[in-house]
Formats: structure tokens, C-alpha cells, sequence
């Protein structure tokens, strides 16, 4: 009897060990896989518009948990930075061209040419927001939307004044500025602070006459004629701006836009502040190209916003691959993009584009033929020192608004725009000596 009750207790034991191991290996095949995100996007309806499709994607995909984390751009650097050196990055940031080359720059960033790749060949990237992130031989970064610069301008005052739109010409919009220029009032607002704001600006003239900061070798061509010709024009500009362009914050351009103290601004494509202050009786307005001169050519200020990955565990990259691939789904990538905030947040997917979803939003609706505008422009759009490949001085240059500098000094008569184009360009190779 004793014998049968220790063979039965060895049978029950092994029986046991057997199911523990297989349980164990059962609940190891189904671990979650926590993923952190980062974005500067922190606005609470904007979050609140993510949050809804990053809690529909963790429904449908149980064995990956996502979970965003909004920062500031203010705080980003110093952030990122000090995760890194902690060895406690994000698993995924949102980013920009040149914060991800600053990023890239440290050694923890993690191609993804496979998963751009991939999303390419489903839904049909745009180029233009690929570009940025490519060089040193692979894609650092996801492109996930875009944001291009449009002029906007006021309907009601150019019909009034009996100006014609869209500009086709450098020399119609200067003619332009000029006739609106009077009784206090102001054609255009060109800011010249040392903000990124300001460097956009100079861009848009900058891109639509080729001056480019380096050209395809990488040498340094800001001092080029083509800049010449482009800083001069944005010389004239200032002169039919408020005269305190000069000290300019973010808010400054549309509070006098839309108080209809200026009659021409530039900005990502955001409807929603011209739709409000219609309602108040002001406007209306539109939105049109930025106008090259002659021998330029379309071009405007486009940032792609790209996924950077810096993890390097293989089972996470499957999950991060995962996710991004669920955002890009056209119909998800259209709701997701369209409620955050209708029309500043562009699809780059050809898919996306056209998806129901994006086009079935009010806003979106409201302003078609200025959201199909916005695409075209996208579609051509750059991002000054990503033109080709980015030579690392960028992040200097990006850090401390350099052209916002040059803007600054044009508009405090400091400098000429030979001047101006001399000092930039000697500035910049100086960096590129200290950075040897």
C-alpha cells in the first residue's frame, strides 16, 4: 500500500512539474508588451483625439499596451537627453528632422527603413516627408504626418482693394503689401525674432528662389546670390510690416492678422482660427501658395513628423512596428489626424489622402480646396538643411534660429542683405570648425 501511495505521489509530482513548465511557457508567449510614447503635441484635445485611437488599437492588440506620454517643446532637449543617459528613453518619440538627427547623433536611435518601407508599398509615402529622415545609409524615422506652410490673406479687404489671388509672382505680392500698406494698417506681418516661427518665414523665400544653406556636396552656399536675391526680398517685406515685427511671439502674427491689422500671414494650414473670426464679421479669408520669382519654383516650409525608435529589442520592434503600421491604416490615420486638429495635421499616405474618414470631418469638408492646396504643397515641401544630406551643424543652426537672426538684423537696418547672407554663412562655418 505504501509503495502504490509513493508511485502515486511521484506521478502527481511530475504531473505537476509538467503543467508548470507549460503554463509557464504559456503565460511567457502571452507577456505584454508595454510601449512608451512621446509627442509634443499636448494640448488636451489633441491628446484626447490620440487617446482614442491609441485605446482602440490596445483593445484589438491585447498583447501590446500603449501608453503616450505628452511633453513640451520647450523641455524636449534637456528631457530626452537625460532619459538617455538614464538608459531609459521612450520606446517612441515623435519627432522632427532635426531633433531626430540630435537624437541620431547619440547612438540609440534604431533605423526603420523596414517598416517605412512596408508602409510605403501599402499606402504610398509622399518622398518629400521621407527625405528628411534619410542619410548615413538607412531611415531614422517614421514619417507619420505632415505640417506645410500656406499664405493666408484676407478675401474681403483684396476684393475691396481690387487685388488679385492667387499671387503668381514674387513681384504681385510685393506690389500687393504695398497698396495695403496705409492708414495703420499693414500688408503683410513678417516677423523677424529669433524664434523658429521667423525661420520658417525666411525659408518660404529662401526654398521658392533655390538659396539653399548647403548645397548637394555639403558646402556651405548661403551666401550664394540666389540668398542675395532672397534676403533682399524679405528686406522689402519687413518694410511693410508693423514695426515691432522685431519682438514678435507666436501669437503676434495671427492677433494682428485676424484683428485685421495686416492683411497677410503665413502658417500651417489651420482653418479654424479664420472660421472663428468670420463669425465675428471679420474676413473673409483664404489661403493660396506662397509665389516663387522668376526662375523659382514652388516650394514651402514642410515639416515631417516622423516616429523615432530607440529601442533595439527585437520583440519590441515587432510591437512598434505593429502600432505604427495600425496608425497608418488610412481610414484610422484619417480620423486620427482630421480630430486632433482639422487641417494643421496633414496625411502623407496617398491612401490616407483619400481616406472617408479624414474627408467626413466638418472643417476638413468646410475648406476642400484649401486641404487639397495644403497637399500639393506637402508634396513639394522641404525643410531648410534637409534638402540633401544633413550635415550635423543643422542642429546648431535650427537651435539658435539663425535665420531668424538675419531677419532680425535686415529689420534693424544692422545689416544689407549682402551683409546679412556674409555674416550667415561665416557664422555657420565657424560652427563646423569648433564641431572638428
Amino acid at each position: 500500500m505504501k509503495k502504490i501511495f509513493q508511485k502515486n505521489l511521484l506521478l502527481l509530482l511530475v504531473i505537476t512539474m509538467i503543467l508548470f513548465v507549460l503554463l509557464s511557457e504559456i503565460g511567457a508567449s502571452k507577456e505584454i508588451v508595454k510601449l512608451v510614447l512621446w509627442h509634443q503635441e499636448s494640448p488636451p484635445p489633441r491628446v484626447e483625439a490620440f487617446q482614442k485611437i491609441i485605446d482602440r488599437f490596445n483593445t484589438e492588440h491585447p498583447e501590446i499596451q500603449v501608453k503616450q506620454a505628452p511633453q513640451s517643446w520647450t523641455e524636449i532637449y534637456p528631457k530626452l537627453y537625460a532619459a538617455i543617459e538614464a538608459g531609459n528613453p521612450p520606446d517612441i518619440l515623435f519627432s522632427i528632422p532635426d531633433l531626430t538627427m540630435a537624437m541620431k547623433l547619440t547612438g540609440v536611435v534604431t533605423p526603420v527603413e523596414d517598416i517605412v518601407n512596408e508602409i510605403d508599398s501599402k499606402y504610398d509615402l509622399l518622398d518629400s516627408q521621407i527625405v528628411p529622415y534619410e542619410y548615413d545609409g538607412h531611415i531614422w524615422a517614421v514619417p507619420m504626418y505632415g505640417m506645410t506652410y500656406l499664405l493666408l490673406f484676407n478675401k474681403g479687404v483684396f476684393d475691396k482693394e481690387g487685388i488679385s489671388y492667387p499671387f503668381n509672382s514674387w513681384n504681385e505680392l510685393l506690389d500687393a503689401v504695398k497698396k495695403l500698406t496705409k492708414n495703420g494698417k499693414f500688408g503683410i506681418g513678417f516677423p523677424a525674432s529669433q524664434l523658429m516661427m521667423t525661420d520658417q518665414y525666411v525659408y518660404s523665400y529662401m526654398v521658392t528662389n533655390n538659396c539653399e544653406i548647403f548645397d548637394k556636396d555639403g558646402n556651405v552656399t548661403l551666401d550664394s546670390q540666389k540668398c542675395v536675391e532672397s534676403f533682399a526680398f524679405i528686406d522689402q517685406l519687413i518694410d511693410y510690416s508693423p514695426p515691432n515685427v522685431v519682438t514678435w511671439s507666436w501669437g503676434d502674427r495671427g492677433m494682428y492678422f485676424l484683428s485685421e491689422n495686416t492683411y497677410i500671414m503665413e502658417d500651417f494650414l489651420v482653418p479654424g482660427d479664420p472660421m472663428e473670426a468670420e463669425k465675428e464679421g471679420k474676413g473673409p479669408f483664404g489661403f493660396m501658395r506662397i509665389p516663387y520669382p522668376e526662375g523659382g519654383k514652388y516650394g514651402s516650409p514642410s515639416y515631417s513628423n516622423g516616429a523615432t525608435v530607440f529601442t533595439k529589442d527585437p520583440t519590441r520592434l515587432e510591437a512598434i512596428k505593429t502600432f505604427l503600421l495600425y496608425l497608418h491604416e488610412p481610414e484610422i490615420n484619417g480620423e486620427w489626424l482630421s480630430n486632433m486638429y482639422a487641417g494643421l495635421y496633414l496625411p502623407i499616405t496617398k491612401a490616407s489622402m483619400e481616406s472617408k474618414s479624414f474627408w467626413s470631418n466638418e472643417i476638413i469638408k468646410r475648406y476642400e480646396d484649401d486641404v487639397k492646396l495644403a497637399f500639393a504643397a506637402t508634396e513639394d515641401g522641404k525643410l531648410f538643411g534637409f534638402e540633401y544630406t544633413p550635415q550635423p551643424v543643422i542642429g546648431r543652426i535650427a537651435g539658435d534660429n539663425l535665420l531668424g537672426q538675419m531677419a532680425g538684423k535686415l529689420a534693424t537696418n544692422q545689416m544689407t542683405a549682402e551683409e546679412v547672407v556674409k555674416w550667415g554663412a561665416d557664422k555657420i562655418r565657424t560652427w563646423q570648425e569648433e564641431m572638428k
